[in-house]
Order: C-alpha cells, then sequence, then structure tokens
C-alpha cells in the first residue's frame, strides 16, 4: 500500500507536525511526526489509514542521534582538551619553579662570591703594610739659621766656644811641653832624636785641633738644624 502524500512543518513550540489529506474523503489532517506509522480514523468519512511519515520520522530520529552522538564527541574532545591544557600548565608551571630555583640558586652563588671576594680584600687590606705618610723635606738655610740660632742660644754656643779654645790651650800646652822637656833633654838625646819628637807634636796638635775645629763646626750645625725643624714645625703647626 503506498504511503499517504504528506508535508512536514514546525508550530511555534518548534514541535514537527504531517499535513497530509484523507485518503477517502480529501479531508486535511495535522499530526505529530511522533505518531507516524501508527492507525488513525478520519473524523469525517471514518476510514482508517495509517499516519504517513514513519520513514521521515526514522530519518529524523538517525539524524539526532548522530547528533547527539557528534555533540558528545565534541564534549569529550573539549573535556580532553581541556584535560592537556590543565597537565601542560601544570608542566609549564613546574618548568617555571625549576628556572625560577635555578635563577635564584645562581644568584645566591653571585652574592656569596662576591661576598667572599669582598671578605678577602677586606683581609688583605687589614694585613696589608701600612703605607707610612711622606713627610716634606725642610730647607734649611744656613745663614738664616745661624742668626737664628745665635739669637736663640747665645750661652750654648758661647759654652762651645770655650770647650774650643780650651782644647786648643791644651794642645798648646802639650806642644810647649813636648818642646821644653826636648829642650832641658838636649844633652840626652840627639838632634834626630828631638826633631821626630818635635814633629810628632806638631802633627798630634794639628791633628787634634782639626777634630776640635769639626766638633765645634758640626755641633754648630746640629743646633742650627735642630732650630730650624723646631722653627718651620711650628709654622705647620699654626
Amino acid at each position: 500500500m503506498a504511503e499517504i502524500p504528506f508535508a512536514l512543518y514546525k508550530n511555534l513550540m518548534r514541535k514537527i507536525y504531517v499535513k497530509f489529506s484523507c485518503p477517502g474523503c480529501g479531508l486535511e489532517l495535522h499530526n505529530s511526526l511522533d505518531e507516524s506509522g501508527n492507525k488513525e480514523t478520519c473524523p469525517g468519512c471514518q476510514a482508517t489509514f495509517v499516519i504517513p511519515g514513519e520513514a521521515k520520522k526514522r530519518e529524523l530520529e538517525k539524524q539526532r542521534l548522530a547528533e547527539e552522538a557528534k555533540k558528545r564527541e565534541l564534549e569529550k574532545q573539549k573535556v580532553a582538551a581541556e584535560e592537556e591544557k590543565k597537565r601542560l600548565d601544570s608542566l609549564q608551571a613546574v618548568e617555571d619553579m625549576k628556572r625560577q630555583a635555578a635563577e635564584q640558586s645562581k644568584r645566591d652563588a653571585e652574592q656569596a662570591r662576591q661576598k667572599e671576594s669582598e671578605s678577602m680584600r677586606d683581609f688583605l687590606a687589614e694585613i696589608a703594610p701600612k703605607s707610612k705618610p711622606q713627610t716634606k723635606a725642610i730647607p734649611v738655610n744656613s745663614h738664616l739659621a745661624y742668626i737664628r740660632s745665635k739669637s736663640c742660644y747665645p750661652m750654648l754656643r758661647i759654652l762651645i766656644q770655650i770647650l774650643f779654645w780650651l782644647n786648643i790651650a791644651c794642645v798648646a800646652l802639650f806642644a810647649l811641653a813636648v818642646v821644653l822637656g826636648s829642650a832641658l833633654s838636649l844633652s840626652a838625646t840627639t838632634p834626630e832624636n828631638m826633631a821626630k819628637m818635635i814633629g810628632a807634636s806638631v802633627v798630634i796638635g794639628a791633628v787634634y785641633f782639626f777634630a776640635a775645629f769639626v766638633a765645634r763646626e758640626a755641633s754648630f750645625l746640629f743646633i742650627d738644624i735642630a732650630d730650624t725643624l723646631l722653627h718651620e714645625h711650628s709654622k705647620i703647626r699654626q
């Protein structure tokens, strides 16, 4: 038996209906697509027929099931993608933590090396010999020093002069004693021995005189230098 021609439409509720005509009287009938394949009686002529659209219902049901399966597959893929994203994010977080830990360890090691270097530098600075401050040489003007020391230390200079002339007097007395002794013992000594004794006394006297002269001049020079140093240092402190 051939299927009754029909048409499908959707109502306001988006529900699918079948529109067809009664094969007995031609009355237009409307039934839900879910009722397709069921027997129905025409309200006009009381004819019995099968509601058309069963094949279409099975086709639409198959499409719905396919769409639902596709939707579930997409949902499953979405869940898998989210889980994979979480896994990758977790791995990335672990890698970031490892990198940060390595960078922090590197910074700590660098700071430790810097502290060790600073400690070694301070230690070497402490044990290194301290450089002595260079003292500025103070020039000595002999003429000015002589004038200043002569006015500042007159008694000391007079005492040195007295000691000098006493030494000269001692030398002179020694030479005189040698000459007198030689004259008194002229009969006991030969002229050659007497000449040797007089020459030796003259040489000894000259050497002693030179030594006394050098000692006097050195004493004067030391006094002049000491006075100059004291004068210069007093000016520096002022």
